[in-house]
């Protein structure tokens, strides 16, 4: 599926060139209560307090994120339980957040270190083991594991 962006709205289609749809943001069925940054400011401070820092963006429209998203969190809770996560649906915070980080796709999974972003996957183009990929762009460039062990103090 290809993603293109049409003023601040995230358009979805097979053909995201020729066919064009606005969609808008509704209730995932199954979203779950991890937390959701719902402005520049939460984002700044989700940063801000953790050393580390695990960024779902998501839409809540999309299929694959609504998919991944216990996936993800049953993967982080098993294999990185001391590493933050939290989840931005990229159209409910102001659209300079979402460009000014990169994101062009859904789901994508980034990986901030002192409040950089030092790596991402786009989930979207993950194949069947978009998780496993996912933990081993975390495994490969966590930096310092030490600062895992930090963030939960």
């Amino acid at each position: 599926m290809m993603l293109s962006l049409s003023s601040n709205a995230f358009t979805c289609g097979a053909n995201a060139s020729k066919t064009r749809r606005r969609i808008t943001s509704t209730p995932a069925t199954n979203a779950t209560d991890l937390p959701l940054i719902e402005s520049e400011e939460d984002f700044s401070q989700a940063l801000t307090q953790n050393k580390v820092l695990v960024v779902d963006w998501m839409a809540r429209w999309c299929r694959k994120c609504i998919y991944l998203k216990p996936k993800i969190q049953k993967m982080m809770e098993e294999e990185f339980p001391d590493l933050p996560i939290v989840y931005i649906d990229v159209n409910a915070v102001p659209g300079k957040l979402v460009y000014g980080n990169g994101i062009k796709k859904m789901p994508t999974i980034a990986l901030y270190q002192n409040q950089e972003k030092v790596a991402e996957h786009i989930a979207a183009e993950g194949g069947k083991d978009a998780v496993g990929k996912i933990k081993a762009m975390i495994e490969t460039n966590l930096k310092t594991p030490e600062l895992v062990q930090d963030t939960a103090t």
